[in-house]
């Protein structure tokens, strides 16, 4: 009899799963990572987060007399991995299979022994606002009990020498917590890592080009000799989650005493793999020729023939010296860095700058007198809009003025339809691309978007609580006060997996108790925290673009959606907003846009506040800012002619001397990564 799930059991299941970060490997990847993993003379290997046992499985082909370990924290997960394991002739003892948290601190006490060959796997992918508050999935743990169970696992690995226990310590308690939990699980595979074993992971790209990873970097660097990073260039392994992944190999050794003496002179590659080199069985089947294991026959052709390989644009070899250059510059300020490395300053400023250029770039711009800075370099800050937790409430759309009052549409999840509300708590937002005008500055009469900011109101329920503290605050219009009442009682989940906007993890830190004898600091779930500075930039540009990057002016000071990355000027710097404007806009800028952000399925360019704050920038005189200010104004007023001369300014001070052929190159290399993209 057939298993048919309604569609709220689907539901619950699918969020669940996202919960879980269990997106699982499948066949075809776990058999690549394996291929460049796994060595014959491997006696045990082990997956701390397994899923339902796909690498071992993998793993099993290349080596069939290893002992395979298994642990997950999700029971239907080690049942299907028992039953992939026995479908696939593999015999393993059940109690090699572990149902328990590989980032707790019981798991030492639960596997047999502490170092293996290899440790390979594909770590859940979850966020850290996840486990920040785990109201919404039991199984997992808050991320600070995550970080305290690392501290326990670190103290019984009683194999480790008493300094590598220090570093490991010092980075445990300095990573970020807005790490997802690739971050955490990264550091207890390094823990379960034999000397002259393998490390072989599924990773986020966020590892190369986040903050957040850099202490993973640094344990690579510090511990590991990387081998291959596995680049999935289509975005297409992993289709439901939606995020860009690579494959990582690295051989365990002992500690590197000095970091950039170590490094110096030593190479990993980086190979590229596109959707069309695969086919039915393998993700690299159309790159060789007939066999019986194709990822073995693709490693060893690689290894024998990498000029062939790097000829097509597979693969190419990458210093570690410079990768680790630039992780000791922006690692500087960190203190875990420098508890474990001292300070660190690199010795020519011509270096770190070009540092800060993509490889791509970098033989455009070939040995230009340029320094390149960054945008924060100048005083320029970077963030994300505003994330209200629950849209449906807090965003709404203005109809017309009724007096005093402005009618306003409130999401159709509601039976209200409309409510009036003083006009005083309504502020314009721009909540998505399509709101947007077709020019370069938008302005409160662009849009009809309105968002309720309350906090100066009060609900009748809370009124005596209030009077009695001697706040206040006004009372509501009875229309808003019967919307809140009803948005209280509104189930915006489903039958099985009911939710309600007040306890949402996001929206339940709006409230707030009361600071010293203060009533009026007393919050309540409809009050939004105050506005930000990343909240009402100066200029800010979509996250998901399908197109070409627009960088927008914020001519009103409106409320900018978490959907945009914003930037705004600080009150020192000698640029102004209109030529902040006018270099976002310049080729240079939006060539750099398509070589540091995501591509996403569809073809879509992801641009992160991340990425804009590693964007290189020829550093700029202030006369250059005053020329760049006169042409934003313009570009602001419909004169898109001035690109070409906001463009100038930029290409004289990075090649005076061939300005124009540089130019050309720059349009030839956007024209080429735009059609990469577009074709996917």
């Amino acid at each position: 009899m057939l298993d048919i799930k309604s569609k709220d059991e689907v539901i619950f299941e699918t969020n669940r799963k996202k919960r879980l970060g269990q997106y699982f490997s499948g066949e075809k990847l776990s058999k690549l990572l394996s291929a460049f993993a796994v060595y014959p003379e491997y006696n045990s290997i082990i997956d701390p987060m397994c899923g339902k046992a796909d690498m071992l499985v993998a793993a099993s082909l290349f080596n069939t007399k290893a002992e395979l370990y298994g642990i997950d924290i999700d029971e239907g997960a080690i049942k299907a991995a028992i039953k992939n394991l026995e479908t696939n002739n593999k015999f393993i003892d059940i109690h090699y299979l572990y149902k328990a948290n590989a980032l707790s601190s019981q798991i030492l006490s639960k596997i047999p022994f502490l170092q293996f060959d290899l440790v390979i796997t594909n770590p859940p992918y979850v966020r850290y606002q996840s486990l920040s508050n785990n109201a919404e999935g039991e199984e997992l743990p808050s991320a600070e009990e995550v970080r305290g169970s690392l501290l326990e696992i670190i103290k019984g690995m009683n194999h480790l020498e008493i300094e590598d226990k220090r570093i490991f310590t010092e980075i445990v308690k300095g990573y970020s917590g807005l790490s997802d939990l690739a971050v955490p699980s990264w550091i207890v595979c390094a823990l379960l890592t034999k000397l002259d074993g393998r490390l072989a992971m599924v990773v986020p790209e966020a590892w190369l080009n986040r903050d957040y990873s850099y202490p993973i970097q640094y344990l690579l660097f510090k511990y590991f000799d990387l081998e291959y990073v596995i680049e999935d260039v289509d975005r297409c392994w992993f289709n439901e989650a939606q995020i860009k992944t690579n494959l990582v190999v690295a051989k365990r050794r002992t500690r590197a005493s000095d970091l950039f003496k170590h490094n110096k002179g030593k190479q990993y590659v980086h190979i590229s793999i596109r959707e069309e080199h695969g086919d039915e069985t393998s993700l690299i089947g159309n790159l060789v020729g007939d066999s019986q294991n194709k990822e073995l026959t693709f490693k060893s052709e690689l290894q024998h023939n990498l000029e062939n390989y790097a000829s097509k644009g597979i693969c190419h070899l990458v210093e570690m010296s410079d990768t680790l250059e630039n992780l000791a510059v922006n690692c500087q300020n960190y203190s875990w860095y420098k508890n474990v490395e001292g300070s660190y300053k690199p010795k020519k400023v011509k270096t770190h700058t070009m540092n800060l250029i993509p490889p791509l770039l970098k033989k455009v711009v070939g040995k230009s007198s340029a320094e390149f800075v960054t945008l924060e370099d100048i005083g320029v800050k970077i963030g994300q809009g505003l994330r209200t937790g629950a849209n449906k409430f807090f965003y709404v759309d203005y109809v017309k003025d009724d007096g005093d009052f402005s009618v306003v549409k409130v999401d159709k999840i509601f039976k209200k339809g409309t409510v009036k509300v003083p006009a005083e708590l309504l502020a314009p937002v721009v909540r998505k691309q399509a709101e947007l005008p077709s020019g370069f500055t938008v302005n409160s009469t662009d849009i009809t978007g309105r968002i309720l900011i309350l906090d100066k109101v009060i609900h009748p329920k809370y009124l005596e609580e209030i009077k009695e503290l001697h706040g206040n605050r006004a009372l509501m219009n009875k229309d808003l006060s019967d919307f809140i009442d009803e948005v209280e009682e509104t189930n915006v989940g489903s039958e099985v997996d009911s939710k309600y906007i007040p306890n949402l993890s996001a929206v339940k830190t709006n409230k707030k108790k009361m600071k010293g004898n203060d009533p009026n600091s007393i919050n309540y779930w409809y009050m939004l925290p105050k506005m930000a500075p990343r909240h009402k930039p100066d200029i800010f540009v979509p996250r998901i673009i399908n197109n070409i990057p627009k960088f927008m002016l914020n001519n009103d000071s409106l409320i900018i959606d978490a959907n945009f990355s914003t930037i705004w000027l600080l009150n020192e710097v000698e640029l102004d907003k209109y030529g902040l404007l006018a270099l976002l806009n310049s080729s240079w800028f939006l060539l750099v846009c398509e070589l540091m952000g995501s591509v996403m399925g569809g073809g879509a360019l992801k641009l992160e506040a991340t990425h804009l704050k590693r964007a290189p920038i020829p550093r700029l005189s202030k006369i250059q800012y005053e020329k760049l200010s006169i042409l934003g104004k313009k570009l602001i007023n419909g004169d898109e002619g001035v690109k070409t001369y906001i463009d100038q300014i930029i290409m004289d001070l990075i090649s005076p001397d061939s300005s124009t052929l540089l130019m050309k190159e720059i349009e030839e290399l956007t024209l080429q990564k735009r059609y990469a993209r577009n074709k996917k």
